[in-house]
């Protein structure tokens, strides 16, 4: 369990560590308004704090909804939660190459 801990809070610490650098910024991310449209109705967290917890919520709700006997990654649910993975990481390292390539 120690494992899934330091995992979960380095995603945290990752989403808040990136959410301070967007901020101070001189330059306007790309995707700017579409995270401000994201963050319309929720918290006043940070884009990826905030996206970041959607993803573990949605990770431990499939969790707790799953039978013992199932294979999480094989089922459609586990495939749906890699995808929403794979969008979020995806978002990650573009803002963290756009970053860099603003001086970061």
């Amino acid at each position: 369990m120690d494992e899934v801990e330091r995992i979960v809070e380095s995603s945290v610490g990752l989403a808040n560590y990136l959410d301070g650098l967007v901020e101070d910024s001189f330059y306007s991310h790309p995707s700017e308004e579409a995270h401000r449209q994201y963050l319309a109705d929720r918290a006043s967290e940070g884009y990826f704090a905030s996206r970041n917890f959607a993803v573990e919520s949605a990770c431990h709700g499939a969790l707790r909804a799953l039978p013992d006997s199932a294979e999480l990654l094989d089922s459609s649910t586990g495939r749906e939660l890699l995808a929403l993975c794979d969008d979020f990481g995806e978002e990650l390292v573009t803002t963290m190459r756009w970053l860099r390539m603003t001086g970061h």
